[in-house]
């Protein structure tokens, strides 16, 4: 089953605090404080619209997402070689709100969230914005917060996640395999698997794409077709899709046989313990700047976990 949308940002495109105001998307005056605000808002609110569960899923709430969304905000344009502007940044910010779900679900985002700098190919970077090229960006690996300005795979090409692709493309990654290959995303009705992922909200069931069972319907249990996106999930006694719940650190999750529920950890906590039969306990969200990793503690993004403590990224100390 999907757990998050492809475009949920990692890193938010945002400018610096303080700046002096520049000409906005709509011609007006607008600070670096309030573009970054508007962008972090509308993005959490677009997340909030094509698929609520995973708001509460990934931060809680909308209000999380925000605060969260915005933090690079200072260090994106201070970057070296950083494009963003305050007024790229509203353009962004109001693309946003008229994009579409499914668009946004086949990792094609808004034309006016495409910024672009001047750091050329392996280049020390530590955001998308400082990279050059139409399709150039910040390849950071996991649990480091810096990486080297590459260029998104064509289709065919190696990919780790979405964001090694170009745009309309997603990245497909065969059951066992650490690399994936960038793809089209499938259309309802064509044969799927984990290397060739289907397109917008559609789901992969039983090896064709189409749409996700909704709640009440009948679904199936091993081929998980319920929308789990919008918070289902196949209930494997009454075998009709029924709502997941999110609890917080220290509560049950997993499947309960008792209560005949099945729930998630909030902000993407570990659910420690669980099994098939037996539901687990739900580990703890670090506060950036604390243990993580070791002690099953996760981090809350964009905070990263880099030996054992929870980091927020700065790209502008990125060189």
């Amino acid at each position: 089953m999907k757990t998050r949308l492809s475009w949920v940002p990692a890193a938010i495109v945002a400018a610096a605090v303080g700046v002096t105001a520049c000409s906005g998307a709509a011609g007006s005056s607008v600070s670096t404080t309030q573009a970054c605000s508007d962008l972090a808002n509308n993005i959490c609110n677009k997340l909030n619209s094509c698929a609520p569960f995973l708001v509460s899923y990934l931060y809680g709430s909308v209000s999380t997402c925000t605060t969260r969304a915005a933090i690079n905000c200072p260090d994106t344009v201070s970057a070296n070689g950083s494009g963003a502007t305050a007024s790229n940044v509203e353009a962004c910010a109001q693309a946003y709100s008229s994009a579409s779900c499914s668009d946004l679900e086949n990792n094609v985002q808004p034309s006016a969230c495409d910024i672009a700098g001047t750091l050329t190919a392996g280049a020390v970077c530590g955001a998308d914005q400082q990279c050059v090229g139409p399709n150039g960006y910040c390849n950071i690996g996991a649990g480091s917060v810096c990486g080297a300005c590459g260029t998104k795979s064509a289709a065919g090409g190696n990919c780790k996640s979405n964001n090694d692709c170009q745009s309309g493309l997603v990245c497909g990654t065969a059951a066992g395999a650490t690399t994936g290959t960038c793809v089209t995303p499938d259309a309802a009705g064509a044969m799927c698997d984990s290397g060739h992922p289907c397109g917008g909200t559609l789901s992969c069931s039983s090896g064709t794409c189409s749409a996700p069972v909704e709640a009440g319907g009948a679904c199936n249990a091993t081929a998980q077709n319920c929308d789990f996106e919008n918070g289902l999930y196949c209930n494997p006694t009454s075998m009709v899709c029924a709502s997941v719940q999110t609890v917080m650190a220290g509560g049950s999750c997993g499947y309960s046989a008792s209560s005949n529920t099945y729930s998630v950890c909030a902000n993407e906590a570990t659910c420690n313990g669980q099994t098939a039969t037996m539901a687990g306990t739900c580990g703890s969200v670090a506060a950036d700047g604390a243990a993580c990793g070791t002690n099953m503690a996760v981090c809350m993004s964009p905070a990263v976990c880099v030996n054992d403590v929870c980091t927020i990224p700065n790209a502008s100390s990125c060189h």
